[in-house]
């Protein structure tokens, strides 16, 4: 039997390669601590390995061994001067920082537009428009859009992205 015929559990690890390595759906056997001087060593219980020749459905299996978990597709630091937009990673000011949060909140609840002058408020920043905090900012019209309606603001996935209406600014 070749080691590509053999189910994981018959590999040893001296056998395993780069192209046999073990499912992650497969039992490892787990380790007791070190006893301490004149106590009973612990049982430790080990997991039945299947024998059937049903597969067992395990989307993690279908993952490399070795990957780290999936990155989400948007995420940012706690204080939100960090952000990682759809492959697009931004750096913000305290200022932009801030009203980043207020829309992020928005956008998660459901509820993704905000006007620019309650975001200004809630932010606590003495301007009179959301894009002179913004000026120049690369987030400015990719991740930070216009809303549908006229003053108001949302965050926007690339996919979302489609040609501002004409009455904003």
């Amino acid at each position: 039997m070749s080691f590509c015929n053999m189910r994981p559990a018959e590999v040893s690890s001296a056998q395993a390669d780069e192209h046999t390595r073990p499912a992650l759906d497969v039992p490892r056997p787990t380790t007791a601590p070190e006893p301490q001087a004149g106590e009973q060593p612990e049982a430790v219980p080990q997991q039945p390995v299947q024998k059937d020749a049903t597969p067992q459905t395990n989307p993690a299996a279908e993952l490399d061994y070795w990957s780290p978990e999936p990155v989400k597709d948007a995420r940012h630091s706690p204080d939100f001067r960090s952000v990682y937009w759809f492959g697009q990673e931004y750096s913000f000011t305290a200022n932009q920082a801030a009203c980043v949060r207020l829309l992020w909140e928005a956008w998660e609840n459901g509820t993704p537009e905000l006007s620019g002058a309650k975001i200004l408020e809630e932010a606590d920043i003495d301007q009179d428009r959301l894009s002179a905090v913004f000026r120049d900012h690369p987030a400015w019209k990719t991740m930070i859009r216009p809303g549908h309606t006229k003053g108001a603001y949302r965050l926007s996935p690339p996919t979302a992205h489609r040609k501002a209406p004409k009455n904003h600014g």
